[in-house]
């Protein structure tokens, strides 16, 4: 099984329906019977899982991942922040205006995805 970790999976609730989605494939797999393994990426593959014979195995390292994720989703908010500051700070009060413009239709249309 491969799951997408990038930052864009924090878009529309993209996470959850992916772990909903992992839950009801793995549903199917019989422990025992059927190896499954667990890979992520982001801007690499990651193995997470080696293959195994316990579907429900893999849940929990998905589960587990969760407070690592929640922690570099806020370092990377910050560091996005940090360079809006600076990019701010050498606009004009015109340019200022219509940054903050472009970023409220941005996030218009990300909330309607």
């Amino acid at each position: 099984m491969l799951v997408d970790f990038s930052g864009s999976m924090d878009v529309a609730e993209k996470r959850a329906a992916a772990h909903e989605s992992a839950f009801h494939l793995l549903s199917w797999l019989s422990a025992g019977q059927d190896e499954v393994s667990l890979y992520a990426f982001d801007r690499e593959i990651m193995e997470l899982q080696p293959p195994a014979p316990s579907p429900a195995d893999v849940l929990k390292k998905l589960d587990s991942l969760k407070p690592t994720m929640e922690a570099q989703r806020a370092q990377m908010k910050q560091l996005r922040q940090a360079v809006m500051d600076k990019i701010r700070n050498i606009l004009t009060a015109d340019q200022r205006a219509q940054l903050d413009a472009l970023k409220a239709q941005h996030e218009s249309r990300r909330d309607q995805k």
